[in-house]
């Protein structure tokens, strides 16, 4: 279930019992569970960019499973196209995804 309620099948948000009670699930292994939990519908597949975003340190972790490459703009700068895997989700059961991370200057 995609859901940010940290709730035990959330593949997002993990629940904890102490402060904050939730832990935040890495996008790679959102992405893989997610392909887990989709086998099985046939000839369907699905394309997805998923990212977390630490406003305190402007490190952002992205993944993608048959998607475009994603673009990052600085604030005063290029514009950066991110590299990472590309492998469509569902194609393989038990596929590994890949984190692309980046340093978003402007919250630094």
């Amino acid at each position: 279930m995609l859901t940010t309620t940290p709730i035990e099948s959330s593949v997002l948000k993990r629940p904890l019992s102490t402060a904050p009670f939730h832990t935040i699930v890495s996008p790679e292994i959102a992405i893989e569970e997610l392909n887990r939990r989709c086998q099985g519908n046939g000839d369907m597949y699905f394309t997805i960019v998923y990212g977390v975003l630490n406003v305190r340190t402007g490190v952002l972790s992205i993944t993608q499973a048959g998607h475009p490459r994603p673009l990052y703009l600085p604030v005063n700068g290029d514009v950066v196209m991110l590299n990472g895997g590309c492998l469509i989700a569902l194609w393989w059961r038990y596929a590994s995804f890949e984190p692309i991370r980046a340093v978003a200057q402007s919250l630094r």
